[in-house]
């Protein structure tokens, strides 16, 4: 037999081939969150959060279409609209766990942990989501500050109607 090896010289070797398979695999992992190992713990609380967040959108009235709406500048951890449809409700949530007794493992408060950074984000992501939606009515910010106890049992949960102004 003459001429190269099987896979020399060519872009689809036996080794490119597997690279791209991998790839393929782990891109596949990522987007499914099929991580091996346990959950990292400031996952399964941020789950935990935003979950008793959707509660309290519900128990508002409010109906929640999307839970982690990835768009191109960010993430909103719940997208909701109002019972009637007409006010799309982007939410963020925010969730720490207190990991001590009375007066011991404070840190910042869930609700002022929405910088002034983050508020331009969430108006660029509000303002994007009603666009290409096509929502034409009026669009709101709110935030969801949930505090934990060390058994990650909700201690309070309180919901900031508007908390980021809109302009619209």
């Amino acid at each position: 037999m003459t001429g190269p090896r099987r896979g020399a010289g060519t872009p689809w070797g036996v080794g490119v081939v597997l690279r791209r398979l991998l790839a393929g695999v782990r891109r596949a992992v990522r987007l499914l969150g099929l991580r091996g190992g346990p959950e990292p713990a400031t996952r399964r609380i941020g789950r935990i959060g935003e979950g008793l967040a959707a509660s309290a959108m519900r128990g508002a009235g409010c109906v929640v279409i999307a839970r982690n709406a990835r768009v191109p500048m960010g993430e909103a951890d719940l997208v909701c609209r109002t019972a009637d449809g007409r006010t799309l409700i982007v939410v963020e949530v925010k969730t720490r766990q207190r990991l001590g007794g009375a007066g011991r493992g404070e840190r910042v408060a869930p609700l002022a942990s929405v910088t002034a950074r983050k508020r331009r984000k969430l108006l660029t992501i509000a303002r994007y989501l009603a666009r290409v939606n096509g929502h034409v009515g009026p669009v709101r910010i709110d935030v969801v500050g949930v505090e934990l106890d060390a058994a990650e049992r909700a201690l309070s949960v309180r919901h900031v109607v508007g908390a980021v102004g809109t302009g619209r």
